[in-house]
């Protein structure tokens, strides 16, 4: 609002065309700022934005040490009172500053995200080299948030950020890759392989590498299912052409982080795709299993619950029976109810691309007598409620109380009849 009320503006917009300009400007802030960062903004206090629009949160001493780096890869040098005067131009109008009062340190932030609408967008598609090198210094300070996605298209100039990782990977492939690096490696072969296009054989060293520290149990590596899942499809892409993968490691310590269900059945489709596709003999079934009882033993009673249809207790030969002899064979019931069960523990084995047997151990951690009881007194109830005579209809009595009441009726009909004749005679 400031930019579109100063007086520098004003004079440059004819009073008709002023409504349209405020609009304009509102719809795409990207212009608003790259006039103001293009025109008035000297080398120093661009740099410093460039830095903290991809940075997390970053303190005082951390900017200053990556901005005299930067420029001393250009043969400068930076004076202390040229950055602390860069910071005061930028302070409020591009950055804000926060004091964090448990280090007393003070971080820097950009003061509006539309900021970043114009400066990302800008250099991933003008100024890639310039990025590359913003984004390797930055290391652990990184924002991978901010970095552009193949899966969304920047429509800045109808360029695409895969440029941008291409260029990224080959500076990483031949600088060599540091182990602080490998998080953004993957995140960059993650984008490179969903070009259709691409040739992920031009990584291939890169990839190797990759691989070799994965398989040395690395602590600077993620061992989770999207980055194994990756793993699968660059070494498919590759034609297994490569150095030889430890299979059962990667797997094992991808295994060893899930304990969610959901990730349980992702890791399974990605695990047998890793089987099938290279036909190694490793077996982790048996974790998978493991992993998946402990999951479902604190949740198999409900989902059991949730899932149960009580309709298929309602037979017939339940029903007629009940009526006739005002009990049910519960052990038939139950022999039906468990095979109810199993079916529902059957479709539970189903989400899992690998085949796991946990049917035994699910079936065993159910609370059974407590659902034969639930199930058999609901059913008893239904057949009772059934039975019940609608007071607007026709009555219909459940076989066995009519005959019983017809009996009753005869008896005492032949008793009265009887009382009768005896009180006639005696007269």
């Amino acid at each position: 609002m400031e930019f579109i009320l100063n007086p520098k503006q004003l004079k440059k917009i004819n009073p008709s065309e002023y409504w349209n300009f405020i609009k304009r400007n509102l719809d795409k802030p990207d212009e608003i700022w790259e006039s103001a960062i293009k025109n008035q903004l000297k080398t120093l206090e661009q740099t410093i934005l460039w830095y903290i629009t991809f940075s997390r949160p970053i303190d005082e001493l951390s900017l200053k040490e990556l901005l005299e780096e930067c420029f001393k890869r250009r043969g400068e040098n930076i004076d202390v009172f040229y950055f602390n005067d860069a910071l005061k131009t930028l302070n409020s109008a591009f950055l804000q500053k926060e004091i964090n009062f448990r280090n007393n340190k003070a971080y820097w932030r950009l003061s509006n995200p539309s900021i970043a609408d114009y400066i990302a967008p800008m250099l991933i598609n003008d100024n890639t080299s310039i990025l590359v090198d913003i984004v390797i210094s930055l290391g652990q300070k990184l924002s991978f948030a901010t970095l552009p996605s193949t899966r969304s298209s920047y429509s800045h100039r109808n360029m695409s950020p895969y440029l941008f990782w291409d260029k990224l990977l080959c500076y990483i492939q031949k600088e060599g890759l540091y182990e602080s690096h490998c998080e953004l490696a993957m995140l960059g072969l993650d984008n490179v392989s969903n070009n259709r296009t691409d040739n992920v054989n031009k990584y291939k060293k890169l990839i190797e590498k990759l691989f070799y520290l994965y398989g040395s149990e690395n602590v600077n590596c993620d061992y989770s299912i999207d980055n194994l899942e990756l793993f699968e499809k660059l070494s498919s892409k590759l034609n297994r052409k490569h150095v030889e993968v430890d299979w059962e490691l990667l797997c094992s310590l991808c295994l060893s982080e899930l304990d969610q269900n959901d990730e349980l059945i992702e890791f399974s489709n990605v695990y047998d795709n890793i089987l099938h596709a290279n036909k190694y003999s490793f077996d982790l079934t048996h974790e998978l299993e493991q992993k998946i009882i402990d999951y479902w033993s604190g949740e198999i009673d409900d989902h059991v619950s949730n899932e149960f249809n009580e309709d298929i207790l309602i037979e017939d030969d339940f029903i007629n029976e009940y009526r006739k002899r005002g009990s049910l064979d519960e052990i038939n019931c139950e022999e039906l109810i468990n095979e109810h069960i199993n079916e529902i523990i059957e479709n539970i084995e189903n989400e899992y691309a690998t085949r796991v047997d946990i049917s035994e151990s699910l079936f065993s951690d159910l609370n059974l007598k407590e659902i034969y009881e639930m199930s058999i007194n609901n059913l008893i109830d239904y057949i009772e409620s059934e039975d019940e005579p609608d007071m607007g209809s026709t009555v219909q009595h459940p076989t066995l109380d009519f005959e019983d009441e017809v009996e009753d009726e005869d008896e005492d009909f032949e008793e009265s009849g009887d009382e009768i004749d005896e009180l006639f005679h005696n007269h």
